[in-house]
């Protein structure tokens, strides 16, 4: 083999792949959704940034997240341990008004959390204490 082929070769087993990992975030979801092995290449602007872990393949979130809206607002500050909510979670509104506050343990609401409408009044439904998930009280 001449010197071209084998570079040729050993390029092509460690050039970088041609997908792109993103992350996808909407209202819709629960939290962070990611898309991968896609062969479109990353054009959007960043809306959140933070730290993730991958083993086996798997993408876990860590640590602390914050997300913007496409204005530069900030939209939610999040905390994850091990790919779980885990901590404070503080979300805004577009205008940067509290959208709500709380915590997560383990995954689940846990302790006060408080909703408020865009003009900044505290929603009494699902406002409230709750422990693994479940409201216990308002």
């Amino acid at each position: 083999m001449t010197k071209h082929v084998i570079f040729s070769l050993l390029l092509s087993i460690f050039a970088a792949p041609s997908w792109s990992e993103t992350l996808v975030w909407g209202p819709e979801r629960e939290g962070p959704d990611y898309q991968k092995f896609i062969d479109v290449p990353f054009t959007s602007k960043t809306i959140g940034e933070g730290k993730v872990s991958i083993k086996n393949g798997v993408i876990k979130p860590k640590g602390t997240w914050v997300d913007h809206y496409d204005n530069g607002q900030l939209f939610i500050k999040s905390n994850y341990k091990n790919g779980k909510r885990e901590g404070a979670w503080v979300g805004h509104y577009e205008n940067s008004q509290l959208l709500y506050k709380g915590s997560y343990k383990n995954n689940l609401s846990d302790g006060p959390w408080f909703f408020y409408s865009v003009d900044g009044a505290l929603i009494e439904e699902p406002s409230g204490n709750y422990n693994d998930g479940e409201k216990i009280s308002d």
